[in-house]
């Protein structure tokens, strides 16, 4: 009977023992994983601010290289624009100044050929005998 009893309070003792280890086993793993949960939720939270402010970065920064590559491409037409209006008075004022210079060289010549035929007229009436064997000059 006394070994019953013995048998009966060791029984209850193991009993117990496992019950109260298993809850604080049980216990530990919970809290160890609400732990462990809490810091896997706050490091996904915070990537996943990191990849959205990256993101939105991205976002901003491939917003400002297209306006400027737009900028820039508008810039570089209006000045290739510009250029060939700049070209195309240069060539007609050039053109328009070579005409000018050879209308002038052609009047100046003209005038020399003129002052010449004069020049010869007025030398054959002078250098001439007139009506009477005499030059015009006598």
């Amino acid at each position: 009977v006394l070994l019953r009893y013995v048998l009966l309070i060791h029984v209850l003792l193991i009993h117990m023992l496992l019950r109260y280890v298993l809850l604080i086993h049980v216990l530990l793993i919970h809290v160890l994983l609400r732990y462990v949960l809490l810091i896997h939720v706050l490091l996904i939270h915070m990537l996943l601010r990191y990849v959205l402010l990256i993101h939105v970065l991205l976002r901003y920064v491939l917003l400002i290289h297209v306006l400027l590559r737009y900028v820039l491409l508008r810039y570089v037409l209006l000045i290739h624009v510009l250029l060939r209006y700049v070209l195309l008075i240069h060539v007609l004022l050039i053109h328009v100044l070579l005409i000018h210079v050879l209308l002038i060289h052609v009047l100046l010549i003209h005038v020399l050929l003129i002052h010449v035929l004069l020049i010869y007229v007025v030398l054959i009436h002078v250098l001439l005998p007139g009506g009477n064997g005499h030059s015009a000059l006598i």
